[in-house]
């Protein structure tokens, strides 16, 4: 039987370092697993990393 593969680390765009508060999951389990599970709690929660999303809400709040 074939090995199970899991999900590749999720990586931020902007700098390319890993997002942490993200799961990875086995492949086909991932609609079992609730929103809240699935990405993290923060503004751009599990699209940009920590740093990034602190450096886009200064940039944004200069801005206004």
């Amino acid at each position: 039987m074939p090995e199970k593969k899991r999900s590749g680390k999720h990586l931020c765009p902007r700098c390319g370092k890993e997002i942490h508060g993200k799961k990875r999951f086995l492949e086909g389990k991932l609609k079992k697993f609730s929103a809240s599970e699935k990405k993290t709690e923060r503004v751009f929660g599990g699209y940009y990393c920590a740093s990034c999303t602190r450096e886009i809400l200064r940039e944004n709040a200069r801005k206004i």
